[in-house]
């Protein structure tokens, strides 16, 4: 929101409504991106999406570290908005996103990626520390509620809230009529579980990660088949990014990058 214009707002806004998609924005990044944004409208970038009548179609909002929680949160809750907590998004030891505020004021939300770590199970299960992290930490001093983030509300928002939003009935939930859009994850076998099938499988989860998916598919077509990924050559796709990455590390040490 800091970088755009009234007039380029409308534009995506007008786009996205011809196209009939919500809108995903990076919105409250940052302490800063809000004391510019006020500078510039006079109000916080979650405010200035309610005026600019973004949530009209349906709003991917992430990160929001630098908002209002007295006054965006209600925003965010009143209105078609998802909360997308991305807590490998400043990379590993990131500051903790305001996931356990926006749980507790009712905001629909849930985790993703943001590039530094591109492994779901292991973002799912970050979020879950970190919301669980910020609500010890610092829930009894808030201004605003908080609510402690359970693994259950993890997968819920990564699935069928995330489906909600985007007014999809036929994704994020294992139903006649929907997508098959799957994954298994292996809970059962060392490091992750015991050995046999948990009460609680979910709960295993927050020791698992990507390396424990045993099977992706997505339209009724696998993807990845007993932990193979099938659909083209993984040795080949490996092979030629290593050669890409290599050039670019190169072109980065040539210029002193790593000093």
């Amino acid at each position: 929101t800091d970088t755009h214009t009234p007039e380029t707002m409308a534009r995506i806004l007008a786009v996205a409504k011809e196209l009939g998609n919500g809108i995903h924005i990076h919105l409250a990044q940052s302490a800063n991106e809000t004391r510019r944004v006020k500078q510039l409208w006079g109000v916080t970038p979650v405010q200035w999406l309610e005026q600019l009548g973004f949530y009209e179609q349906g709003v991917f909002a992430a990160h929001m570290s630098g908002m209002d929680l007295e006054s965006d949160l209600k925003i965010m809750a009143r209105h078609r908005a998802y909360f997308a907590t991305c807590p490998s998004g400043g990379g590993p030891g990131g500051t903790p996103q305001p996931w356990a505020e926006a749980l507790a004021a009712g905001v629909k939300s849930g985790p993703a990626i943001d590039t530094h770590s591109n492994d779901m199970i292991e973002n799912v299960k970050m979020a879950v520390i970190h919301g669980q992290a910020r609500h010890g930490l610092i829930g009894a001093s808030s201004k605003v509620p908080l609510m402690r983030p359970t693994i259950e509300h993890a997968v819920n928002g990564a699935t069928s809230v995330a489906a909600s939003v985007l007014g999809r009935d036929d994704l994020g939930r294992i139903a006649v009529g929907a997508k098959a859009d799957l994954i298994t994850v292996d809970v059962t076998k060392p490091l992750v579980g015991t050995g046999a099938m948990s009460p609680r499988p979910l709960w295993n989860l927050l020791y698992a990660s990507g390396s424990d998916v045993r099977n992706v598919m997505t339209d009724g077509y696998f993807q990845v088949h007993d932990n193979r990924f099938v659909v083209d050559d993984e040795e080949r796709i490996v092979r030629r990014g290593g050669a890409a990455v290599k050039r670019m590390y190169g072109e980065l040490l040539a210029k002193g990058y790593f000093k």
